[in-house]
């Protein structure tokens, strides 16, 4: 999903229920003028007006880890409440911080009409969703969604590579020091660690996700890259300073052993036949990664 695609949407077919009362402040709270903390308010937010965080380190939801999370809020209840903010450009939105696995599961359970019971509904009978809402700036929502998922265990290395190169990138946006020693000290993280994980991210261009087929038209397949050990993205990432087509090559097979079927294929397609200066046995794999990628067609991006 994209970071503008809405999370949640369908409207009740049943709207004879209790009237919830919104809060109307969510929408034009002032901590200055209120007089009162936005801290820990938890609001009842349409379900379909609640938008991902752009901030978001997870980048892969898998399909039976949101039905069984669903299956939990539906015998248990919501235990934790998502995190939002006020949505900085759309009036009305919240964009989530923490928490879009679980409303991604709340909107699983609509759509297997199982909400009953869990979720209420407003007088027009829109589902809504529990969230705390939070009041804060680009900066500080991007700190929190990132330290509520450095204790986490189920992000790929892949993930993590990219968190790590997005966290770098945004402060040198913001003009704060950005080298790998700063970036590692202000989570308290080894820099050796941290290093690494760039170094990966870094090294594996749009270039050669394209040449090894897992990304077409500006998306990468991120479930299969998900798939990969660290071990295995740092044997890419030093193939790739010295020869990228080499490193496409070693990424397909990288997935291969991990199962994957697409570069299984992709391997025996890109074979060209018997090599005649290796005696007819051997054969060569051959990409052309030195073509621009805003060059690449859509049929080339898929199949070159």
């Amino acid at each position: 999903m994209s970071g503008k695609a809405r999370l949640g949407a369908g409207r009740a077919q049943a709207p004879a229920v209790r009237r919830e009362d919104l809060d109307d402040n969510m929408t034009s709270y002032d901590p200055d003028a209120d007089g009162r903390s936005a801290e820990e308010r938890v609001r009842n937010v349409r379900l379909d007006r609640i938008e991902p965080s752009p901030f978001q380190i997870r980048r892969v939801f898998p399909e039976r880890e949101i039905e069984e999370l669903a299956d939990s809020i539906r015998a248990n209840g919501l235990v934790h409440h998502p995190k939002g903010r006020i949505h900085p450009s759309r009036p009305g939105w919240i964009e989530l911080m923490p928490g879009e696995m679980r409303v991604r599961a709340l909107q699983r359970l609509v759509e297997r009409g199982e909400a009953e019971g869990v979720l209420r509904r407003d007088a027009q009978g829109y589902w809504l969703a529990p969230i705390v809402v939070v009041a804060v700036d680009d900066e500080r929502a991007e700190a929190i969604v990132f330290a509520e998922n450095e204790a986490r265990t189920d992000l790929s290395p892949w993930e993590w590579a990219l968190a790590w190169q997005q966290r770098r990138d945004r402060r040198a946006e913001r003009d704060q020091p950005a080298t790998v020693r700063d970036v590692a000290a202000a989570h308290s993280k080894p820099h050796t660690t941290v290093g690494e994980y760039l170094r990966v991210a870094d090294a594996l261009t749009p270039e050669i996700l394209v040449a090894a087929g897992v990304m077409a038209n500006g998306a990468v397949d991120h479930s299969r890259m998900a798939r990969l050990p660290f071990s295995a993205l740092k044997g890419i990432a030093v193939a790739a300073i010295h020869d990228p087509a080499g490193a496409a090559e070693r990424l397909l097979q990288e997935l291969r052993r991990v199962g994957d079927r697409a570069a299984a294929e992709r391997l025996r397609s890109a074979s060209v036949g018997a090599n005649p200066l290796a005696g007819g046995g051997k054969q060569s794999f051959q990409i052309n990664i030195r073509q621009p990628l805003p060059d690449l067609t859509p049929q080339q991006a898929t199949h070159y």
